[in-house]
Protein backbone atom coordinates (compact mmCIF):
# COMPACT_ATOMS: atom_id res chain seq x y z
CA UNK A 1 0.00 0.00 0.00
CA UNK A 2 1.12 3.76 -0.82
CA UNK A 3 -0.24 6.63 1.45
CA UNK A 4 -3.54 8.31 -0.45
CA UNK A 5 -3.95 10.82 1.70
CA UNK A 6 -1.23 11.79 4.81
CA UNK A 7 1.92 13.59 3.16
CA UNK A 8 4.05 11.06 4.69
CA UNK A 9 4.49 7.84 6.62
CA UNK A 10 3.63 9.41 10.47
CA UNK A 11 6.57 7.06 12.17
CA UNK A 12 9.35 4.94 10.45
CA UNK A 13 9.57 1.09 10.78
CA UNK A 14 12.53 1.31 12.91
CA UNK A 15 10.83 3.62 15.60
CA UNK A 16 7.48 1.27 15.68
CA UNK A 17 10.24 -1.41 16.26
CA UNK A 18 11.91 0.20 18.99
CA UNK A 19 8.80 1.42 20.67
CA UNK A 20 7.94 -2.57 22.11
CA UNK A 21 4.19 -1.90 21.79
CA UNK A 22 1.96 -4.93 21.13
CA UNK A 23 4.90 -7.34 20.86
CA UNK A 24 2.11 -10.18 20.26
CA UNK A 25 0.49 -8.69 17.13
CA UNK A 26 3.81 -7.12 15.52
CA UNK A 27 6.92 -9.10 16.53
CA UNK A 28 5.96 -11.82 13.66
CA UNK A 29 5.74 -8.98 10.81
CA UNK A 30 7.89 -8.41 8.81
CA UNK A 31 8.98 -4.62 7.56
CA UNK A 32 6.87 -4.33 4.57
CA UNK A 33 3.84 -5.74 6.67
CA UNK A 34 5.01 -2.97 8.99
CA UNK A 35 5.21 -0.08 7.06
CA UNK A 36 1.66 -1.05 5.18
CA UNK A 37 0.26 -0.70 8.72
CA UNK A 38 1.97 2.84 9.12
CA UNK A 39 0.76 4.03 5.94
CA UNK A 40 -2.80 2.93 6.31
CA UNK A 41 -2.40 4.12 10.33
CA UNK A 42 -0.63 7.27 8.76
CA UNK A 43 -3.60 8.01 6.12
CA UNK A 44 -6.63 6.75 9.05
CA UNK A 45 -5.58 10.14 11.39
CA UNK A 46 -5.44 12.17 8.38
CA UNK A 47 -8.54 11.59 7.36
CA UNK A 48 -10.45 11.62 10.82
CA UNK A 49 -8.90 14.83 11.40
CA UNK A 50 -10.13 16.30 8.38
CA UNK A 51 -7.05 16.79 6.61
CA UNK A 52 -5.44 19.02 10.17
CA UNK A 53 -3.00 16.32 10.46
CA UNK A 54 -1.03 15.03 7.20
CA UNK A 55 2.31 15.28 7.89
CA UNK A 56 5.06 17.63 5.62
CA UNK A 57 6.40 17.54 2.20
CA UNK A 58 8.98 19.43 0.18
CA UNK A 59 7.02 21.26 -2.29
CA UNK A 60 7.84 23.52 -5.55
CA UNK A 61 5.66 26.32 -6.00
CA UNK A 62 5.36 27.72 -9.38
CA UNK A 63 3.05 30.82 -9.08
CA UNK A 64 0.66 32.52 -12.04
CA UNK A 65 -1.72 35.31 -11.63
CA UNK A 66 -4.89 34.17 -12.54
CA UNK A 67 -5.80 35.22 -16.31
CA UNK A 68 -2.70 36.89 -16.88
CA UNK A 69 -0.06 36.65 -19.49
CA UNK A 70 1.87 39.64 -19.40
CA UNK A 71 4.65 41.14 -17.25
CA UNK A 72 3.57 44.93 -17.31
CA UNK A 73 3.10 46.94 -14.14
CA UNK A 74 -0.59 46.92 -14.17
CA UNK A 75 -0.80 42.78 -13.27
CA UNK A 76 2.23 42.49 -10.83
CA UNK A 77 1.28 41.38 -6.92
CA UNK A 78 3.58 41.87 -3.95
CA UNK A 79 1.83 39.03 -2.29
CA UNK A 80 0.93 35.53 -2.89
CA UNK A 81 -1.53 33.92 -0.95
CA UNK A 82 -0.47 30.20 0.68
CA UNK A 83 -3.14 30.23 3.35
CA UNK A 84 -2.80 27.73 6.61
CA UNK A 85 -0.34 26.24 7.77
CA UNK A 86 2.93 28.71 8.00
CA UNK A 87 5.02 27.36 5.37
CA UNK A 88 8.08 27.24 5.47
CA UNK A 89 10.25 28.90 2.62
CA UNK A 90 13.75 27.34 1.82
CA UNK A 91 14.52 29.29 -1.98
CA UNK A 92 12.90 31.76 -4.05
CA UNK A 93 13.89 31.73 -8.18
CA UNK A 94 13.35 34.19 -10.72
CA UNK A 95 14.42 33.08 -13.94
CA UNK A 96 16.33 30.92 -11.91
CA UNK A 97 18.28 33.07 -10.00
CA UNK A 98 18.15 33.12 -6.29
CA UNK A 99 16.19 35.95 -4.51
CA UNK A 100 17.96 37.17 -1.30
CA UNK A 101 15.99 35.79 1.80
CA UNK A 102 15.92 39.46 3.33
CA UNK A 103 13.64 40.74 0.47
CA UNK A 104 10.97 38.63 1.33
CA UNK A 105 8.73 37.32 4.45
CA UNK A 106 6.10 35.70 5.12
CA UNK A 107 3.21 37.60 6.68
CA UNK A 108 -0.46 36.95 8.08
CA UNK A 109 -3.51 38.18 7.12
CA UNK A 110 -7.46 36.96 6.98
CA UNK A 111 -6.84 34.23 4.26
CA UNK A 112 -3.74 33.13 5.62
CA UNK A 113 -0.15 33.19 5.35
CA UNK A 114 1.43 35.48 2.24
CA UNK A 115 5.03 35.94 0.81
CA UNK A 116 5.81 39.50 0.68
CA UNK A 117 7.99 41.25 -1.36
CA UNK A 118 10.11 43.54 1.28
CA UNK A 119 11.79 47.06 0.14
CA UNK A 120 14.85 49.14 1.85
CA UNK A 121 12.36 51.07 3.69
CA UNK A 122 12.65 54.26 1.19
CA UNK A 123 11.35 52.94 -1.78
CA UNK A 124 8.27 50.33 -2.87
CA UNK A 125 9.92 46.97 -3.01
CA UNK A 126 10.21 44.88 -6.45
CA UNK A 127 6.72 43.13 -7.10
CA UNK A 128 6.79 38.90 -8.14
CA UNK A 129 6.53 37.91 -11.63
CA UNK A 130 2.63 37.34 -12.11
CA UNK A 131 2.91 34.93 -15.22
CA UNK A 132 5.66 32.18 -16.17
CA UNK A 133 6.22 29.81 -18.76
CA UNK A 134 5.19 26.55 -16.60
CA UNK A 135 6.60 24.05 -19.20
CA UNK A 136 10.38 25.31 -18.37
CA UNK A 137 12.64 23.99 -15.79
CA UNK A 138 12.84 26.71 -12.84
CA UNK A 139 16.42 27.29 -13.99
CA UNK A 140 15.59 28.92 -16.99
CA UNK A 141 14.54 32.83 -18.07
CA UNK A 142 10.55 33.48 -17.51
CA UNK A 143 10.12 31.58 -14.53
CA UNK A 144 9.28 31.32 -11.16
CA UNK A 145 9.35 29.17 -8.22
CA UNK A 146 9.07 28.83 -4.66
CA UNK A 147 10.67 25.97 -2.62
CA UNK A 148 8.67 25.22 0.57
CA UNK A 149 8.24 22.87 3.51
CA UNK A 150 4.51 22.59 4.12
CA UNK A 151 2.27 20.84 6.39
CA UNK A 152 2.02 19.69 9.50
CA UNK A 153 5.01 18.61 11.60
CA UNK A 154 4.24 14.98 13.21
CA UNK A 155 6.93 14.07 14.80
CA UNK A 156 5.57 14.80 18.35
CA UNK A 157 4.38 12.04 20.75
CA UNK A 158 1.01 12.56 20.74
CA UNK A 159 0.95 11.51 17.03
CA UNK A 160 3.39 8.85 17.41
CA UNK A 161 0.83 7.44 20.32
CA UNK A 162 -1.98 7.71 18.17
CA UNK A 163 -0.12 5.87 15.22
CA UNK A 164 1.17 2.76 17.76
CA UNK A 165 -2.62 2.90 18.71
CA UNK A 166 -3.48 1.94 15.55
CA UNK A 167 -0.95 0.15 14.21
CA UNK A 168 -1.62 -2.39 17.05
CA UNK A 169 -5.25 -2.17 16.25
CA UNK A 170 -4.95 -2.91 12.32
CA UNK A 171 -2.13 -5.51 13.00
CA UNK A 172 -4.66 -7.57 16.12
CA UNK A 173 -7.52 -7.41 13.37
CA UNK A 174 -5.82 -8.58 10.40
CA UNK A 175 -7.64 -11.13 9.29
CA UNK A 176 -5.52 -14.44 9.64
CA UNK A 177 -3.18 -12.14 11.10
CA UNK A 178 -0.12 -13.26 13.50
CA UNK A 179 -0.64 -14.52 16.94
CA UNK A 180 -4.51 -14.51 16.71
CA UNK A 181 -5.78 -17.75 16.61
CA UNK A 182 -9.03 -17.38 18.54
CA UNK A 183 -10.28 -14.73 15.68
CA UNK A 184 -13.67 -15.25 14.60
CA UNK A 185 -14.16 -15.81 10.64
CA UNK A 186 -15.48 -13.07 8.57
CA UNK A 187 -19.44 -12.90 8.69
CA UNK A 188 -19.72 -14.62 12.19
CA UNK A 189 -20.73 -12.52 15.26
CA UNK A 190 -21.10 -15.10 18.02
CA UNK A 191 -19.57 -18.50 18.92
CA UNK A 192 -19.67 -20.42 22.10
CA UNK A 193 -16.30 -22.06 23.26
CA UNK A 194 -17.08 -24.51 26.05
CA UNK A 195 -19.01 -23.15 28.61
CA UNK A 196 -18.28 -19.58 27.34
CA UNK A 197 -20.10 -17.14 24.55
CA UNK A 198 -17.85 -14.29 22.38
CA UNK A 199 -19.77 -11.80 20.68
CA UNK A 200 -18.95 -9.16 18.58
CA UNK A 201 -18.95 -5.84 20.23
CA UNK A 202 -20.63 -3.21 17.93
CA UNK A 203 -20.35 -0.16 20.50
CA UNK A 204 -16.90 -0.94 19.71
CA UNK A 205 -17.54 -0.96 15.50
CA UNK A 206 -19.36 2.26 16.48
CA UNK A 207 -17.02 3.82 18.33
CA UNK A 208 -14.05 2.91 15.55
CA UNK A 209 -15.98 4.15 12.77
CA UNK A 210 -16.28 7.45 14.73
CA UNK A 211 -12.70 7.68 14.86
CA UNK A 212 -12.47 7.05 18.99
CA UNK A 213 -10.00 3.89 18.05
CA UNK A 214 -8.69 4.56 21.81
CA UNK A 215 -7.51 7.18 24.32
CA UNK A 216 -4.65 8.16 22.15
CA UNK A 217 -6.29 8.94 19.13
CA UNK A 218 -9.24 10.46 20.63
CA UNK A 219 -6.77 12.99 22.83
CA UNK A 220 -4.91 13.89 19.31
CA UNK A 221 -8.04 14.64 17.70
CA UNK A 222 -9.96 16.67 20.04
CA UNK A 223 -6.39 19.01 20.54
CA UNK A 224 -6.16 19.11 16.56
CA UNK A 225 -9.39 18.41 15.04
CA UNK A 226 -12.54 19.39 17.64
CA UNK A 227 -15.87 19.20 16.80
CA UNK A 228 -16.11 17.67 12.84
CA UNK A 229 -13.76 14.91 12.00
CA UNK A 230 -14.90 14.51 8.52
CA UNK A 231 -12.97 16.07 5.51
CA UNK A 232 -14.64 19.70 4.69
CA UNK A 233 -15.82 20.19 1.40
CA UNK A 234 -14.01 23.36 -0.30
CA UNK A 235 -14.58 25.84 -2.99
CA UNK A 236 -11.71 26.53 -4.97
CA UNK A 237 -11.55 30.49 -6.65
CA UNK A 238 -8.54 31.62 -7.24
CA UNK A 239 -9.58 35.52 -7.83
CA UNK A 240 -10.83 35.05 -4.16
CA UNK A 241 -7.22 35.19 -3.31
CA UNK A 242 -5.33 37.76 -5.01
CA UNK A 243 -6.27 36.04 -8.62
CA UNK A 244 -3.02 33.66 -7.88
CA UNK A 245 -2.92 30.00 -8.97
CA UNK A 246 -0.16 28.20 -7.32
CA UNK A 247 1.08 25.63 -9.08
CA UNK A 248 2.53 22.92 -6.40
CA UNK A 249 4.84 20.01 -7.87
CA UNK A 250 7.22 17.73 -5.92
CA UNK A 251 10.51 18.55 -6.52
CA UNK A 252 13.61 16.34 -8.28
CA UNK A 253 15.68 14.25 -6.11
CA UNK A 254 19.08 15.36 -6.97
CA UNK A 255 21.34 11.77 -6.54
CA UNK A 256 24.52 12.77 -4.43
Amino acid sequence: MTLQLAFERFMTVDEVNESGACPECIDEADDTQLGEWLDQASDLIAMLSGMKIYGQADLVARPCRFGHHCYCDCCHLDSIPFGDPKPIVTEVLIDGVTVPDDEYDLHWGLNGWSLVRLGDGTTPPDRWPSSQRLHLADTEDNTFAVYVTFGINVDIPMVHAAVLELVCDIASDVSGGYNNPNQLESGIIQATIGNATVQVDFDRLARLKRGEMGPALSKLLAVYAPGERSQQSAVYSPELLDGWNVNLRIPPVIAS
